[in-house]
């Protein structure tokens, strides 16, 4: 079962909860605009899973945000863009796609990118977020939002890919006996060094693995024991499944039947975009030719955390425009 989380003061995410379905999204999201903190929550997603998500405010006037994380990542990757957000309430939502973070992984036959689409929108509806929504996913999460924009569009005020280009990325094949191993995986264990000898096992270095102690993304839990948001096996799947599958730029090149903005974000320093050749930025371009590209030349390839400012700036610009579809 999901993890109940230990309460942090870093975060400041679990002080209260605010829920508003589709019919009463206006009047819930009046009474809430004025709040100060963010939300936790498990919701029903597709085919009977649990999503598990953070949420902020909601607002009548402007579209939320939903953000998409990536590879190795789960919803904590948004805390403190969400929380800068907060401030100058602009509503958002991180989710955990399935397998990471604190969602389940479900049936590993289950794990595509149309499914993982569909989780998102089921947890956005258990939740009351209002459409249409800004959309954002960022490295693999691009290439899931590309798959949600193909099969939803009507839902979205905009799509925001950050970081990540349609080119399918080649993944090393895992033996019976690694795919049995990266299968037994628990994210459950009886102590931090556990968690990290584990993790270690898989491959993960021990200056990342620090990292995550040091974000959260490996946290104790209240009756005992930490959970660890990192998941070889859902990772294994994501690069199978999303990375290498080619899906990305189907998704993408069936977004020439669709009208609303698309903002592709390249980071300067460290980008898995290439400019050029199959699959690249400039093919983008071509397939999709109002797509727009922003560049972040102080920016890594995790560019909302790296160079944050700029990436805060665009974002709300993009909500800002779009305030008036909502």
């Amino acid at each position: 079962p999901p993890p109940t989380r230990l309460p942090r003061a870093r975060t400041n995410i679990l002080q209260s909860m605010m829920f508003a379905s589709f019919g009463t999204c206006a009047a819930a999201a009046t009474a809430a605009a004025t709040a100060a903190t963010a939300a936790s929550a498990y919701v029903a997603a597709e085919g009977g899973g649990i999503v598990s998500l953070t949420s902020s405010l909601k607002r009548p006037d402007k579209p939320t945000i939903v953000f998409v994380h990536g590879l190795d990542s789960a919803k904590d990757t948004w805390t403190s863009v969400q929380a800068e957000l907060l401030k100058d309430q602009y509503p958002s939502i991180a989710l955990d796609l399935r397998g990471h973070g604190e969602s389940p992984l479900g049936d590993q036959n289950d794990f595509t990118p149309h499914q993982l689409a569909a989780d998102i929108r089921s947890a956005l509806l258990s939740h009351g977020i209002c459409r249409p929504f800004v959309l954002c996913g960022h490295s693999m999460g691009g290439m899931v939002v590309m798959r949600y924009a193909a099969e939803y569009p009507n839902d979205l005020a905009a799509l925001v890919v950050e970081d990540m280009d349609v080119r399918p990325r080649s993944q090393p094949q895992l033996t019976p006996s690694q795919l049995q191993r990266h299968q037994s995986f628990s994210r459950h264990f009886s102590s931090m060094d556990d968690c990290k000898i584990a993790l270690e096992s898989f491959g993960y270095g021990s200056e990342r693995i620090e990292g995550w102690v040091a974000t959260g993304r490996l946290f104790p839990l209240p009756g005992g024991g930490v959970w660890s948001n990192i998941n070889p096996m859902a990772r294994y799947l994501a690069c199978e499944r999303v990375l290498s599958s080619g899906d990305a730029r189907q998704a993408f090149t069936s977004l020439e039947n669709t009208t609303f903005p698309v903002y592709l974000f390249v980071a300067g320093k460290g980008s898995v975009c290439k400019d050029d050749g199959p699959g690249s930025v400039s093919e983008m371009q071509k397939i999709l030719p109002r797509m727009e590209v922003s560049r972040f030349p102080s920016g890594y390839h995790s560019i909302h955390n790296t160079a944050m400012s700029e990436f805060l700036d665009k974002i709300k610009a993009i909500v800002d425009h779009h305030s008036g579809t909502h």
